[in-house]
């Protein structure tokens, strides 16, 4: 039995966007642990507990799911310029998420697509090069 490749896509798109709630991990991490001046005594009072790190995952992965899909289109056109954009759309992005959590699911969902829009206009224009250049060829 083989898959859809719609729906293969879209799954694999899920599990790569599981970068947005480890960037957040990793900056949350930073903020507390490295730039805290007794960040060892707050290790045991500071860690979230499991189970607010599966809600922030069932959170903030859906919200990544667009961004990837650019990031993967973008990919398969110029793989050079997928991880240029990725380099600054991710960090980027990770920032606008944990900021957009101050405002719940919808905050972050909107955040992130606001920081995703790099990603989209690349893809916007890989594809108005592409036009021009089927064009230019027929």
């Amino acid at each position: 039995m083989s898959i859809n490749p719609k729906i293969k896509f879209l799954l694999k798109a899920l599990l790569y966007s599981v970068w947005l709630p480890l960037s957040i991990i990793l900056i949350a991490f930073v903020r507390i642990y490295v730039l805290h001046p007794e960040s060892y005594a707050l290790a045991a009072n500071v860690f979230p507990p499991p189970k607010e790190i599966t809600f922030l995952f069932l959170m903030t992965t859906p919200s990544a799911v667009p961004v990837t899909i650019a990031l993967q289109l973008i990919y398969r056109r110029a793989r050079k310029t997928a991880f240029v954009v990725g380099a600054f759309t991710v960090p980027l992005a990770g920032i606008a998420g944990l900021i957009g959590g101050l405002l719940g699911p919808i905050g972050i969902f909107l955040y992130i697509q606001v920081a995703g829009l790099p990603a989209w206009i690349t893809l916007g224009i890989l594809a108005l090069i592409r036009k021009f250049r089927n064009r230019a060829k027929g």
